[in-house]
């Protein structure tokens, strides 16, 4: 997610003001990719990919809520149950999101059934959708920005969590460009302490 990228960038900006840098926003699939076939450096993913020429780097962990139009029944409420889901309209990313798939696996492990009544490939035009009443989103709790027609609500009966992780290929984890990202990545890390570690 942009947030968490913008983070690290502007921080390695600041150590490294001679070094120009370029960003790229996409979907995971659609970074691993990058990093494959050597277009990208760093990729910063919202799960750990299972490919051993890549290299994850545990940064933060965030819960997943829904927010919805001021309108709907849910915008009195804090919180409210998975199951309070069955059959609402809902606006969800990209297949490829892990928003989309975190909350498409625990729907599934409560054998809650939504009607999903449209999909966008971006955070900001889900956030219009809903501001539009067209449906309920869903986002990681760190990426939703207050809204005047948008009401955020948690979970209260599941653990939805998305992550993030600093990717790049295995071997070219000590370059020092890369290695130096890295650096300033497992610093804010450290300082945050988001991210649970043993």
């Amino acid at each position: 997610g942009p947030y968490h990228a913008t983070e690290m960038l502007s921080t390695f900006s600041e150590r490294y003001p001679r070094i120009k840098l370029s960003v790229t926003v996409g979907n995971s699939r659609e970074m691993v990719q990058r990093l494959l076939n050597y277009t990208a450096d760093v990729a910063v993913l919202a799960h750990v990919e299972d490919d051993p020429r890549i290299h994850a780097m545990p940064y933060s962990r965030h819960p997943v809520i829904a927010f919805v139009h001021k309108g709907h029944r849910f915008a009195r409420r804090r919180r409210i149950r998975i199951e309070e889901l069955q059959g609402e309209r809902m606006v969800l990313r990209e297949n490829g999101s892990t928003t989309r798939l975190a909350i498409e696996t625990a729907l599934a492990q409560a054998n809650v059934e939504i009607d999903p009544v449209m999909e966008i490939g971006s955070r900001e035009a889900i956030w219009l959708a809903v501001a539009r009443g067209i449906g309920i989103g869903v986002v990681s709790d760190i990426e939703f920005f207050p809204h005047p027609d948008l009401h955020p609500v948690e979970f209260s009966n599941v653990n939805i969590f998305t992550t993030a992780h600093v990717n790049c290929l295995l071997e070219r984890r000590q370059s020092p460009m890369v290695a130096a990202f890295l650096e300033v990545a497992e610093a804010l890390r450290d300082v945050r302490d988001t991210f649970p570690r043993d």
